[in-house]
C-alpha cells in the first residue's frame, strides 16, 4: 500500500509538471516565396523601405551594439519573398584633428 500511494504520489507529480511546463515555439523564418501578406502578418513591426508597383522592400531592426546595429531587409518581387539578408552598419567613432603648421618665414 505504501509503495502504490509512493507511485501515485509521483505520477501525479510528473503529470503536474508537464502541464506546467511551457512549450517552445519558435515562429517560422522568413521562407523564399511567402506572399506579403504572410510576411506582414508574421512580422507585424516590418517597416516598409521601397515599393514600386512590382516590387517591394521592408527592413526589421534587430539589435545594436556599442558601435553597430544590425537589420534584416526582406525583397519582395511580384508579391513573393524573392531574397533576404542582414546587413550591419558600424558608427565611425574615431577622432581626427588636423593641425596646421605654424606659419613658417622663408
Amino acid at each position: 500500500m505504501k509503495k502504490l500511494f509512493i507511485i501515485v504520489l509521483l505520477a501525479v507529480t510528473a503529470s503536474g509538471c508537464a502541464l506546467r511546463s511551457t512549450k517552445n515555439v519558435e515562429k517560422p523564418g522568413p521562407v523564399i516565396g511567402m506572399s506579403v501578406e504572410a510576411f506582414k502578418t508574421s512580422y507585424p513591426r516590418a517597416d516598409l523601405v521601397y515599393l514600386t508597383t512590382d516590387s517591394a522592400t521592408y527592413k526589421i531592426y534587430r539589435s545594436s551594439g556599442g558601435s553597430f546595429w544590425i537589420d534584416d531587409f526582406y525583397y519582395f518581387g511580384r508579391g513573393k519573398l524573392a531574397k533576404f539578408e542582414q546587413k550591419t552598419h558600424f558608427f565611425n567613432n574615431s577622432r581626427v584633428t588636423i593641425e596646421h603648421e605654424k606659419d613658417k618665414k622663408n
